[in-house]
């Protein structure tokens, strides 16, 4: 009789379900933005970021702009910022959790358990195929075939649970972070001026309406509103930030 060579079980599972994470897990590695991860594509771009590098980089930001904020708030800056710290750790710690290889604890764990349901199932269908003609015997093989299905669903479950949680989050424009506290300094320097002179105040009401450019792109845009939610974070007293977000919320309005 020819022997056939296999993997061993649990081997075979561990690929089946990297396969079955593949795409998700692809968002958390290199890659070309909206592409499936190469693992070439480092090589040719040596300064390419991973997914979990460029999300450290913003996490990072939040952070700073959190510490900088302080006990400040407008316009509901700091639900802002507190939502995005939790979103992006909760994500980040997600994939840990997995690994970008299926090794870590959760991954390793529902490999496990899929190993140990999968060879619960195989042993209850070989013992019902091997059982005698008896009724009773029959049926109770049955019962141990289905009873293990069941877990193997429960397992499937569980899997679907744990590929949704690797969803790679949103990530605000880091660019947007940086804009925010430049801009801000540059005004901050300005405001040391006593008094304050007509072409500080004039660069406080263009910043504040710079979303009113109409060749703006929807990107553009959408990075401009985040700046300007991250203005306060670095704001002194100064009244040339008061008139820059008036500027900004009358073109809100």
């Amino acid at each position: 009789m020819q022997m056939i060579q296999t993997e061993p079980p649990q081997l075979n599972v561990a690929k089946e379900i990297h396969v079955f994470l593949q795409n998700d897990l692809s968002r958390w590695g290199y890659g070309a933005p909206g592409l499936p991860a190469d693992p070439t594509y480092k090589q040719s771009n040596p300064q390419a970021k991973s997914g979990l590098d460029r999300l450290d980089a913003v996490l990072r930001a939040v952070d700073n702009a959190r510490a900088e904020l302080g006990k400040r708030d407008r316009a509901g800056a700091s639900a802002y910022l507190d939502g995005l710290h939790s979103t992006l750790t909760t994500a980040r710690d997600a994939f840990l959790t997995v690994g970008d290889d299926c090794d870590g604890p959760a991954a390793v764990e529902i490999i496990q358990r899929f190993t140990a349901v999968r060879g619960q199932l195989r042993g209850a269908q070989r013992a019902h195929l091997s059982a005698p003609p008896d009724r009773a015997v029959l049926a109770e093989k049955l019962s141990d075939v289905h009873l293990a299905e069941a877990h193997e669903r429960a397992a499937i479950a569980d899997l679907v649970k744990l590929r949704d949680t690797l969803e790679f989050p949103f990530l605000p424009l880091l660019e947007a972070f940086e804009r925010a506290r430049i801009s801000t300094e540059g005004l901050r320097g300005l405001a040391r001026a006593t008094p304050l002179r007509a072409s500080a105040v004039h660069a406080a009401l263009e910043q504040g309406a710079r979303g009113e450019r109409s060749d703006m792109s929807s990107d553009a845009r959408q990075a401009f509103e985040t700046e300007a939610r991250l203005w306060i974070c670095f704001e002194s007293t100064s009244e040339l930030f008061n008139w820059r977000w008036a500027r900004y919320s009358e073109n809100r309005s």
